[in-house]
């Protein structure tokens, strides 16, 4: 007859021991610090975040004074960066965003070369950065 074993005398063959969890996290830490390197040396790469910000911020400032004020407010989207402006409905022109008193605003899509950058809903005027 063979003796019948605790579960104490063999081990879990199920999970991870602490040194394999140790040695998982080193190894992503070492790849996540790689690739923040690469791209922060991407040329552009911290200026278009700066920019995206930047124009994030007179968007919402704009909406706000519209808001305040019950008047339209343009905003030229060329002229706050190297951007395009993609219209939804072309309203206020062709590198214009006019947002109204009730917050909504004509819409659109800035993009800065082919990559769109921000997007403007056109019924509740949310800014907010393009997926």
């Amino acid at each position: 007859m063979t003796p019948i074993s605790s579960p104490t005398d063999r081990p879990d063959p199920d999970g991870f021991t602490l040194i394999e969890l140790l040695v998982v996290m080193a190894v992503m830490s070492l790849l996540a610090t790689v690739a923040v390197v690469s791209l922060r040396d991407q040329p552009g790469f911290v200026d278009r975040s700066r920019k995206t910000g930047e124009i994030i911020a007179s968007l919402n400032a704009a909406r706000d004074s519209a808001m305040r004020t019950g008047k339209p407010v343009s905003v030229d989207a060329g002229a706050l960066a190297e951007a395009k402006l993609d219209p939804q409905d072309g309203v206020g022109g062709k590198d214009a965003i006019v947002f109204y008193a009730d917050g909504s605003s004509n819409g659109g899509v800035i993009r800065w070369g082919e990559r769109p950058l921000i997007a403007v809903d056109w019924l509740t005027g949310e800014v907010r950065r393009a997926r």
